[in-house]
Formats: structure tokens, sequence, C-alpha cells
């Protein structure tokens, strides 16, 4: 049996939705809140993010995890892979960019932002975030460049049956993760990394720092080559090339 989805005409936050949900009590793992609108969702570096009513997917999910924090690094990747098993399906070979973007054709079409909720002895669960462009891509003028929608690309699907499909992908490889399939996950990651190998610019504290991106470090960090050494770093936003 599938696990709920909740539609929305309007909410502030699907997010806080959730978060407002847990509060409550008992929520069933694998729940989906997906709203036609949203009044004040945000994306990663509280980033806005915005878009006119159903032009995007604007769904949250909840995971339940029961992990420690020794087995959660790099769980953060997997929501991407979950999108694209649904967007594969849908005849759309969609990308990733370390450490929440989908892309296409090198261009943004969707975001995701991942809060764990800690539990008695350890994570409890994520609330995981997913915004896809469905119609019309934002308007974004600092963008190295323009978002796209599936729908510049030739695509159509409506929001909920988008949502409904990475529900489903999301709980399946979240329960490979759980069952200790990581390494195999986060190799599937690497393949569909976009910037593997290429030089990237990655804000770090401030600064910004370019090197040559060579995979993943041990807690799913981005590996990067820095004047011929490997480093493993976290970094507030990494700007890649586009991709033809």
């Amino acid at each position: 049996m599938q696990a709920p989805l909740i539609h929305l005409e309007c909410t502030d936050s699907t997010n806080k939705e959730l978060h407002r949900l847990l509060v409550k009590g008992a929520v069933e793992d694998g729940t989906a809140i997906l709203a036609d609108f949203q009044t004040n969702g945000r994306g990663r570096l509280q980033r806005v993010w915005e878009s006119a009513k159903q032009d995007s997917m604007l769904c949250t999910f909840w995971c339940e995890l029961d992990l420690s924090p020794a087995e959660l690094p790099g769980y953060s990747l997997l929501p991407a892979l979950a999108v694209l098993d649904t967007l594969d399906k849908l005849g759309v070979h969609a990308t990733c960019k370390w450490p929440n973007d989908i892309r296409l054709h090198g261009r943004k079409l969707g975001g995701i932002l991942i809060e764990c909720v800690p539990g008695k002895n350890g994570i409890r669960g994520a609330i995981i975030g997913i915004g896809i462009n469905l119609r019309r891509a934002p308007i974004l003028p600092d963008a190295p460049y323009p978002p796209i929608s599936l729908e510049d690309d030739g695509h159509s699907t409506d929001a909920e049956t988008l949502a409904r499909g990475i529900q489903g992908a999301l709980m399946r490889r979240t329960s490979l993760w759980s069952d200790g399939m990581r390494a195999p996950q986060l190799e599937e990651w690497l393949s569909r990394c976009d910037h593997l190998d290429k030089t990237a610019i990655l804000t770090v504290d401030g600064r910004k720092r370019e090197g040559i991106t060579r995979g993943l470090g041990r807690q799913g960090q981005l590996l990067l080559e820095i004047d011929g050494e490997l480093r493993e770093v976290w970094g507030e936003e990494i700007l890649a090339p586009a991709i033809d």
C-alpha cells in the first residue's frame, strides 16, 4: 500500500507543513506533502524558492531512517537518484550536480533541500523537499545558466504523477540504504554526475576555490583536486560548466 500524499492548494512551505505534522504526532513513513503554490518556500543557503502556481512540482517527503550519525554520511545524495529514476521512466535523461541540483542539458531543472530530524539514538528521519520545474522555469538573474523546465525540453507530466513516482523511488532507495547498500548507490550517483573530472569553482567559507572534481569523499563530500592535491571539501555552492 502506497504511503499518503497530501495535496494542498497553497501553504507557506511544504517542509514547514511536514514539520508541523511531526510535532503533532506520528507520520507514516514515506508521507508526501505536495502544494500547487507556496508563499515562503526556500532552498539551500536560505534562498527563496519561488514559482507561479502549478509551474513546478513542490513536494516534501518524510523518510524514516533510524540510523546512527556514522551511518548517515552520503545519504543527502540519495534523493537525487530517486528523482533521476522517476525522470528516466518519463524519457528524461537528467543529471545531478553536487550537492543537490537536478540538471537537464547543463541547466538547473530542480533542487533538493534535506533536513535531518534527530531521534533518541541517532537520526530519526529526513525531511526532503524537492522542487522540479514543470512548465515555466523561474528567472534567476544571477545564475550562470538559465534554468530549464520539462516543458522547455518537450516533456509533459503533472505534479502529482511526478511526486508519486519520486515517493516510491525514494522509499526503495532509502530501504536499500538502511540495509547497508550505500557504496553502490553512491557509485551510481557518480555515474549520473555531469561535472566529474571537470574544472569547477567551489565557494568554501565565502572564498572561491578552483579545482577539478574527482569524485566523492568518505562522507559524501566533494573530492576536489586543487594544485595537484586531492581534498575532501564541503562547500556552500559549486559552479560547474554547462554540458552540451
